[in-house]
């Protein structure tokens, strides 16, 4: 067993203990080598149950607020993911949750093995470990035959070669304490074969790299009766996994999206709050898994009807050096038909942009957006016009404003970091940012902005004035409450 890297994680520790204690039929099935890491977050686990208590372990963990994800491209049938917050370290623990005994090649899984009752009936509690694993003779013999399915396939062999070292420790591992015959005979009866030179040819460690691969295509041969995919299929399925995985790995960069569908969070806070900080900081602990898109409703970018506007009002702004906007806001003089055009310009390229997140969390992606629409008239983010203080065309193009704003909606959760404004003021001195604001350009805005009131499905107030990691763990705890 290899040296344990660290403790096990509370949520791995009570994942397993819930299961024994709830006698759950499970184990932990394959690549046991590694199974001090995955109970400590450094590989995922691999959990098989028995199809009578797939729906009694899904409710455990669910209690445990771990969370199903899914690629539906790279989606292979009887496998679950689920993903559990680790509160302690911060981090998120994967589980792939198997009602079938299915393996190959890495990018198909084209062979069901339906033996997992009896693979579940040899595992046993591990006094150490404290969880339940196969009998070592079952764990090698379906070992051997994934390694031959996969020095059988052109596209993953070459991988597997450069891999020997590795497969060689683990074969080794597997074979302490182990039974050569019944090992053997449970080999032979899972490829239908009484020849035991294949079983010697694969586990021999003189064996050259060529009799390997020739055994592996033998024994591939033997395994139709497993086979859930044609010949035909298996190649065609291999080809575009890898076509995508490759091309996802460069373009797409796509990750898992939420069973339950995606949501939108916002962060909101003045100037030199953290909020931008904490949304980058979650952004990087949820892209690991899963699909993120980071937008920032300040700042919009701008759509072909409002490219040639927002060209005009940036030109008219630089010819007349125009103040930041949040001295502006109080300025009546400044609410001229330039500035309510502005408004209502700024006004639909944030409402196409929440339009647009609003889309992708319905695809399944969570949306982190930085700032967002406060219900307060003529303050940051908000609404500018008011129609009762317009008459005319100005009066109707208030009116509009203000119903993008409306039509945009509420954000499924928002976090407000809010500091004291001497220390948004160390803080914003500290900063190494080229626009950022002068002391009293921010003591202005903060005077303007005090009081904000926000809507959205939950609201939480952060006092970010706090240790940085207590601050992230509550922000972390926060939003996976509400996945």
């Amino acid at each position: 067993m290899n040296k344990l890297k660290s403790t096990y994680w509370e949520l791995s520790s009570s994942l397993i203990n819930s299961l024994n204690i709830n006698s759950i039929d499970y184990c932990h099935w394959k690549s046991n080598i590694n199974v001090e890491e995955a109970m400590s977050g450094f590989d995922d686990l691999d959990l098989l149950v028995s199809r009578n208590d797939f729906n009694k372990c899904q409710i455990i963990l669910s209690e445990l607020d771990f969370k199903e994800a899914l690629n539906s491209i790279q989606n292979i049938h009887s496998v679950r993911h689920y993903y559990g917050f680790d509160q302690l370290t911060g981090e998120i623990l994967h589980v792939h949750l198997y009602v079938s005994i299915i393996t190959g090649p890495s990018w198909t899984k084209g062979y069901t093995f339906s033996i997992e009752q009896e693979y579940l009936s040899s595992s046993t509690l591990n006094d150490n470990l404290k969880i339940r694993l196969p009998q070592k003779e079952y764990e090698l013999a379906l070992f051997l035959i994934r390694i031959c399915l996969k020095y059988s396939s052109l596209l993953e062999a070459p991988l597997v070669v450069f891999s020997r070292k590795s497969i060689a420790t683990e074969i080794k591992y597997l074979f302490e304490g182990s039974s050569i015959d019944l090992t053997s005979e449970i080999f032979n009866r899972l490829i239908g074969s009484n020849n035991n030179n294949l079983f010697s040819n694969i586990v021999d460690a003189n064996t050259s790299l060529i009799k390997i691969i020739i055994t592996a295509f033998r024994v591939r041969l033997k395994l139709k009766r497993w086979r859930t995919l044609s010949k035909f299929k298996q190649i065609n399925y291999s080809i575009l996994q890898l076509s995508y995985r490759f091309i996802n790995k460069i373009l797409l960069k796509k990750k898992k999206k939420l069973a339950n569908g995606g949501l939108l969070i916002s962060f909101v806070g003045l100037d030199a709050s953290g909020k931008s900080t904490m949304l980058s900081e979650a952004d990087r602990w949820l892209s690991k898994n899963f699909n993120v898109k980071k937008i920032h409703f300040g700042r919009p970018t701008s759509s072909l009807i409002t490219l040639l506007p927002n060209l005009l009002i940036k030109l008219n702004k630089k010819l007349k050096g125009t103040k930041r906007i949040s001295n502006s806001y109080n300025n009546k003089k400044k609410q001229s038909l330039i500035f309510v055009v502005r408004q209502v310009v700024l006004a639909y390229d944030r409402y196409k942009l929440v339009l647009k997140a609003r889309n992708l969390s319905r695809k399944g992606y969570v949306v982190l957006i930085d700032r967002f629409k406060s219900e307060n008239i003529g303050k940051m983010d908000s609404h500018k016009l008011d129609p009762n203080k317009f008459d005319s065309f100005k009066k109707y193009l208030a009116k509009i404003e203000n119903d993008l704003y409306y039509k945009m909606g509420i954000p499924n959760l928002l976090l407000q970091l809010k500091i004291p404004i001497d220390v948004a003021v160390k803080r914003n001195n500290e900063r190494i940012k080229s626009d950022k604001e002068s002391t009293p350009e921010l003591k202005l805005r903060y005077d303007i902005n005090k009081n904000l009131v926000y809507k959205a499905n939950n609201c939480h107030d952060i006092d970010s004035n706090k240790d940085y990691n207590e601050v992230l763990t509550q922000i972390k705890v926060l939003i996976w409450k509400s996945l």
